[in-house]
């Protein structure tokens, strides 16, 4: 009776001993699967991929300022048209010029301090032709959709004593509204009269079928068909 008590409390130990461990060891495990779980969270977290493509979508005064640079300023998107960056006092340095407001098409000056940075935008394209003008705004047929596109002048520019009816163009949006209107092709325009020949006799003013005057070389004569070149708007050549 004495051996068969013994044997019995032997292996009642042994058995707490095994559950024991046992339970030492799926709480171990427990423990371990929290850990991975919790630093996977943590790894995510710190990655923040979205905040990193913010960060490379802004621009930095004066290493990431040229022209062209669109940007946010004073919460309309502008295009940087010039600029020049300078040192004012001990170190501190100033980038200064002109954007265009591309809602409006106004010309404003800009001014920003070094390490200051500007949220950039992209626009989108779309291209049409041009139809017709009431004198304040013009109308455009988009290429795809078919509708009709208005843009008012102050947001043309110059642009405006150069369109032909039918003239291909293309233009840029943001959010939806048209910001910037270019001209696909260099402008072929017809000279109607030679209204003065200067002394020098290298040139001399002429004016064009759109009723436009400009200074031109003396061997341009009426009839001629002038070139003008689709952004600077300067003659390029006799056709």
């Amino acid at each position: 009776p004495t051996l068969g008590i013994e044997v019995s409390s032997t292996s009642g130990e042994t058995m707490t001993g095994q559950r024991s461990r046992g339970l030492r060891w799926l709480f171990l495990a427990l423990a371990a699967l929290a850990g991975s779980r919790c630093f996977t969270g943590l790894g995510r977290t710190s990655l923040r991929p979205s905040r990193l493509a913010t960060r490379a979508d802004m621009a930095e005064a004066p290493g990431d300022i040229k022209t062209s640079l669109r940007i946010i300023y004073d919460g309309d998107p502008c295009m940087v048209l010039e600029f020049q960056s300078k040192r004012v006092g001990k170190g501190v340095g100033k980038t200064g010029g002109k954007l265009k407001n591309c809602r409006n098409g106004a010309i404003v000056p800009f001014s920003m301090s070094s390490g200051s940075k500007w949220e950039k935008w992209e626009p989108t394209w779309s291209s049409g032709t041009y139809s017709y003008n009431d004198g304040g705004a013009y109308f455009f047929m988009d290429s795809e959709s078919f509708e009709e596109v208005e843009v008012q002048a102050p947001l043309l520019g110059e642009l405006t004593d150069w369109l032909k009816e039918g003239a291909e163009v293309k233009y840029e949006l943001y959010e939806g509204q048209v910001v910037q209107v270019k001209l696909v092709d260099d402008v072929e325009m017809l000279i109607t009269k030679v209204v003065q020949r200067k002394d020098n006799q290298k040139d001399c003013r002429v004016e064009l079928e759109n009723g436009n005057q400009l200074f031109a070389p003396s061997y341009f004569k009426e009839g001629d068909t002038m070139v003008i070149h689709k952004e600077t708007f300067k003659i390029l050549k006799r056709a």
